[in-house]
């Protein structure tokens, strides 16, 4: 389509960040789309000034974390933006804030931000993240140590906001009902950075042995494998910009059980794997809402029972296809790009 798109992350290049996948994946699809791409850190703004023929830059991240967006760039800037409360109405400068998630875009609409883009989420490639075969799915299994056994799972980082101590807990309770199942945790570090240790979580509600634990950097279709290994995905995250892992496992057919959270709440299609009765709270302004793991086993056990996860696990990887695929959201993209940039396109 003839443009050049600078795609700059909020976090430098040099850190393996979901900052970083996610535009590198987004960058693959635009070059494939016709576009030049240029993806770099926070501080390329100096270097861009002299870069010629730029149509736009995509800014992934906080607006706090690139210090320009007050200057007259010489091209439009586009802020993918997550936000968890709302802002002072000038803080996105002269960028475009572009929602990621309804909510976002309504903590924008709240700060009285005067100009905001449609709401884009974040994609990820359908044709990796997909169902295996059933030959292919019990291969993966029986690597990662599994039978017949039922496999909840869950991918997060492990730090306090993703809730992997409630995760546990909730896993725990529905073992007690459903003792023939397994946890499934991927995860950065067996001890998050505050100390939590998922070896002693786990320990102290009596499952040691019924959890499993892979650590470090998976690329993508060790992921899918990972997905592909469980028959419910589970999250309790007290908040969430976006999260990506649950679109991940929704595109490999798995359903994904979670509560009414920014983030998850706002992707699954379906009510019946939302987990009642969460608590909601506030820190420094930004709603939290923590999760009730009694009612998360009965979730689980209900969905074990219902005989509904085939179909279910249908209609998210429908929804996944549909709305989430990076083809699919690169389209919303150039749409937007070429609106900016003063050529064709929709409005908005």
């Amino acid at each position: 389509m003839g443009f050049t798109v600078i795609l700059a992350s909020g976090l430098p290049l040099h850190r393996e960040t979901s900052f970083k996948r996610q535009l590198q994946l987004l960058g693959r699809a635009l070059s494939a789309a016709g576009t030049e791409v240029f993806l770099t850190g926070p501080d390329f703004y100096e270097s861009a000034r002299a870069r010629d023929g730029v149509s736009s830059a995509i800014l992934l991240g906080y607006h706090d974390q690139f210090d320009f967006l007050n200057d007259d760039t010489g091209f439009p800037l586009l802020l993918w933006a997550q936000l968890s409360r709302p802002v002072d109405t000038g803080a996105f400068g002269k960028a475009v804030p572009v929602p990621i998630t309804p909510v976002s875009k309504m903590f924008l609409k709240e700060s009285k931000v005067g100009r905001i883009g449609p709401v884009i989420p974040h994609g990820i490639d359908t044709t990796v993240f997909s169902p295996f075969s059933h030959e292919e799915r019990n291969t993966v299994r029986k690597r990662f140590g599994f039978g017949k056994e039922f496999v909840v799972g869950a991918v997060a980082a492990n730090t306090r906001r993703k809730r992997l101590d409630l995760v546990i807990e909730a896993f725990a309770r529905f073992h007690r009902r459903f003792g023939d199942a397994v946890l499934l945790i991927k995860t950065d570090r067996m001890v998050g950075l505050d100390g939590t240790d998922l070896r002693t979580l786990a320990e102290a509600q009596g499952v040691r042995h019924e959890v499993k634990i892979l650590e470090g950097s998976f690329d993508e279709g060790r992921m899918a494998a990972v997905y592909n290994s469980m028959d419910l995905y589970l999250t309790l995250s007290e908040w969430e910009g976006f999260c990506i892992p649950v679109i991940e496992a929704m595109a490999c057919g798995v359903p994904v059980v979670t509560h009414r959270v920014q983030g998850p709440g706002e992707i699954v299609p379906y009510d019946d794997l939302l987990v009642p009765g969460s608590e909601e709270s506030y820190e420094e302004g930004t709603k939290l809402a923590t999760a009730d793991p009694d009612a998360a086993a009965e979730v689980l056990l209900r969905a074990y029972e219902s005989g509904t996860l085939k179909n279910l696990g249908a209609d998210g990887r429908e929804v996944a296809v549909e709305r989430y695929d990076i083809r699919k959201v690169v389209l919303q993209w150039i749409a937007l790009i070429r609106n900016v940039s003063g050529r064709e396109g929709i409005s908005w």
